[in-house]
């Protein structure tokens, strides 16, 4: 029950914030919906915080999944709103410039905390985000040598780089950290994968088959007549987001708990 009042609670506020961005004429631009792609990584490194820390009840009910997206939708339009009323016209530029200085600052938080003694899951980790980086080059190399303009710029690659950096942290997590997965989507691609492939962890599947989705949505995206519309945009961040929040999630709980 509480649960669902803080959802209309939320609900409520989000609503009137987004009224309130409206009313103030605040334009949602291109520059403005790519510059949310550091918040995504807020919002799993959010959830993964209340996952491993004891927190009030009425601030885990806030900041859980599904509901710390709303949560850190609620402090953008906010954000929107203050810098608005001081008359910046650097909308964009704030919004991912505080977006990633957050998540630098949750990740050296989080990194000093526990380096005394975590420093095996620190340093599975960072092999993580390294091998995420070269397998994102490869598949970015491999698709311009295909289709120049199906690589969709910076923006493809982030969204290609983020389902490879959740895959990788999931791979790591189950085979060595001893981690479980619990999204029921991916448990079921991971156990069909180990069910079906002798000798192969299903993980790989899984992995090849994020690649997969990440490839085919930035391809669908990318607009060889003229530059994207804010759709289009729309479209690579959200992609981008919902593999950012996950890989966040996943390194943040990974170097608290293990």
């Amino acid at each position: 029950m509480k649960a669902i009042v803080a959802f209309v609670l939320l609900g409520f506020i989000f609503i009137s914030l987004t009224l309130a961005v409206k009313a103030r004429q605040i334009a949602i631009t291109k520059q403005l919906i790519v510059a949310l792609v550091p918040w995504f990584g807020i919002v799993g490194a959010t959830y993964a915080l209340e996952e491993a820390i004891s927190w009030p009840k009425w601030l885990t009910l806030l900041i859980q999944t599904p509901m710390a997206y709303v949560t850190v939708s609620v402090v953008v339009l906010t954000i929107w709103i203050v810098l608005d009323a001081f008359g910046t016209d650097r909308l964009p530029t704030a919004t991912a410039s505080l977006g990633t200085l957050i998540l630098f600052a949750v990740g050296v938080a989080v990194i000093l905390a526990v380096a005394p003694n975590q420093t095996g899951v620190l340093r599975w980790n960072a092999i993580s985000v390294v091998l995420a980086f070269v397998l994102t080059g490869v598949v970015s190399i491999v698709l311009y040598k295909i289709e120049k303009e199906s690589v969709g710029g910076w923006l493809g690659a982030t969204v290609v780089f983020s389902h490879v950096l959740d895959a990788m942290t999931t791979v790591i997590g189950l085979e060595v950290l001893g981690a479980t997965e619990r999204n029921p989507i991916s448990a079921a691609v991971i156990n069909a994968g180990n069910a079906n492939i002798n000798e192969v962890p299903g993980v790989i599947m899984f992995l090849f088959i994020k690649i997969t989705v990440a490839v085919l949505i930035v391809r669908f995206a990318a607009d060889t007549d003229s530059q994207p519309d804010i759709e289009t945009l729309g479209l690579l961040v959200v992609a981008g987001g919902v593999g950012l929040a996950p890989a966040v999630h996943n390194l943040v709980l990974f170097s608290l708990v293990f």
